[in-house]
């Protein structure tokens, strides 16, 4: 085998002043530089383009490709926190929580300034029911990185209300979720859930106030209408009640939950016959939507629920309305679907 001569190019300084041999030396780290800069400048570029094609299959649930992408990245430059970030966010996606939370770790490791990677690992480690403090530190730390955020502080109120723990700290919620407005303060679905956090605490009034700025802001949403009318019925207002109930219903005509409702507010005002016919409408709304479920539904459905429901409601009326036979059937469907209160009231009224 031949040896292959591999020219060398040598610069021969001799006879050259120093002045010119220090000229020569900067010419050519101004000619070598920018060959260098480019090679770097096309690499980030690379990196990027598989970053953004991972982030678009992300977003189209394509996760494998996500996947392939984001190592093709990582290839290139293994301590892109970006990287590690989004492929924690796949696996958050794929109910793979503690590789997901791995993940969000090294990203932080690499990138210690980004808020979202804080903010998705507090998800994460709600969701596994890792002690609270370890979301809440997750999500004040996103907070501090960005505080014009929204979104975070909404988080956090819910964190700071779950049950899961013995005292839901609801009041520290409600400040928090008035931070939230006050970066966002069209947002109807935040005066709600603050209008909800008032409402678990027993501050009725505000609750009612914040229901009705959420209706003032999107009339169209018929929950808001629905829990402010059940506000009316804790305070006993029932006509306010009704109304709002009827305004629910006239959004979402097939909603059973509003139907009960209404039934419920009439059956206070002692108006046994509408509130009977309420809760017969809810009993075969119930009945036709679980018809259209595949299969069977077991008691703990919300459908069921909310049948066993309707047919003591409506027991209650018809025996209260005098027509006891009536009513034992109906206590007697209730307690077959699971409701105890039905089974007590067998006993006391039914022979």
């Amino acid at each position: 085998m031949s040896n292959i001569y591999k020219p060398t190019v040598i610069i021969n300084f001799g006879g050259i002043s120093r002045s010119m041999k220090h000229f020569i030396i900067i010419f050519l780290a101004v000619l070598i530089i920018p060959f260098k800069l480019i090679g770097q400048k096309d690499l980030q570029n690379k990196i990027e383009v598989y970053i953004k094609l991972a982030e678009e299959n992300y977003s189209k649930e394509n996760y494998d490709q996500a996947m392939i992408n984001l190592d093709s990245a990582s290839a290139l430059d293994p301590d892109n926190g970006e990287i590690y970030r989004i492929r924690g966010m796949i696996y958050y996606e794929q109910s793979e929580s503690r590789r997901a939370i791995n993940e969000f770790n090294n990203a932080i490791r690499f990138d210690p300034g980004n808020p979202e990677t804080y903010f998705y690992r507090s998800l994460v480690r709600f969701e596994v029911g890792d002690h609270r403090n370890y979301s809440l530190n997750d999500i004040n730390m996103a907070i501090e990185l960005q505080p014009d955020n929204a979104i975070y502080y909404i988080e956090k109120a819910n964190y700071l209300t779950s049950t899961t723990y013995p005292v839901p700290e609801y009041n520290l919620a409600i400040q928090t979720i008035s931070q939230a407005i006050s970066i966002d303060p069209e947002n109807a679905h935040y005066y709600a859930i603050r209008a909800k956090y008032n409402s678990d605490s027993d501050q009725l009034l505000a609750s009612l106030s914040d229901y009705s700025k959420s209706i003032e802001m999107d009339p169209s949403i018929a929950e808001y209408y629905n829990k402010r009318g059940i506000i009316y019925l804790r305070i006993e207002d029932y006509l306010k009640a009704i109304e709002d109930f009827n305004s629910a219903i006239q959004i979402d005509p097939l909603n059973e939950n509003y139907i009960i409702s209404r039934g419920q507010a009439r059956f206070n005002m002692t108006e046994y016959e509408t509130a009977i016919l309420d809760f017969t409408l809810s009993i075969d709304t119930i009945y036709r939507k679980i018809s259209e479920v595949p299969g069977q539904i077991n008691l703990d459905h919300p459908l069921n629920k909310a049948l066993r429901r309707s047919y003591f409601l409506r027991g209650s009326a018809l025996l209260q309305s005098e027509s006891t036979f009536e009513a034992c059937q109906d206590f007697e469907a209730a307690a077959n679907l699971g409701e105890s209160r039905a089974t007590s009231y067998k006993r006391r009224y039914c022979r």
